[in-house]
């Protein structure tokens, strides 16, 4: 099965349309390896690439970090971006969970003037501090900055 990346230049690399970028479907994605050693494009997509090393670059763009590469790091042993003050994990999937979608409408939806939208993620018998809280990457920028 072949890998897909996203192609991102600095110059048009902004929160929305990164967001945008990383959302579309693997459909539009090139489907056939380089013939001549050079990567084909499609959309600004190249052929090539594993997705989730992408989308680790593009938000390390994003939040003004640097990707860690997997080569020679044990599991758990570095994030998956280096950064000044936070500690990243990207999880990348093909789809996230409509419900995670609904939740972040709702949030957005009750948002009253300058208010963080955010979806709270609790398991049932688990410490309420250690819920996670899910908030836009955008969201995140324009509130806690790079």
């Amino acid at each position: 099965m072949l890998d897909y990346c996203l192609q991102l230049s600095a110059d048009d690399l902004g929160v929305g349309d990164t967001a945008a970028i990383l959302g579309r479907d693997h459909r539009n994605f090139i489907r056939r390896p380089p013939l001549d050693g050079h990567f084909a494009v499609n959309e600004g997509l190249l052929v090539g690439d594993k997705t989730w090393k992408a989308a680790e670059r593009a938000i390390a763009k994003i939040l003004g970090g640097e990707r860690v590469p997997i080569t020679g790091r044990a599991r758990g042993s570095a994030s998956d971006i280096e950064h000044d003050w936070l500690s990243l994990e990207v999880k990348h999937r093909k789809k996230l969970p409509d419900w995670l979608h609904d939740a972040m409408s709702q949030a957005k939806a009750s948002q009253r003037g300058a208010q963080l939208p955010m979806v709270v993620l609790h398991e049932n018998g688990q410490r309420y501090g250690e819920s996670y809280a899910v908030v836009p990457m955008a969201e995140f920028v324009k509130w806690f900055g790079r």
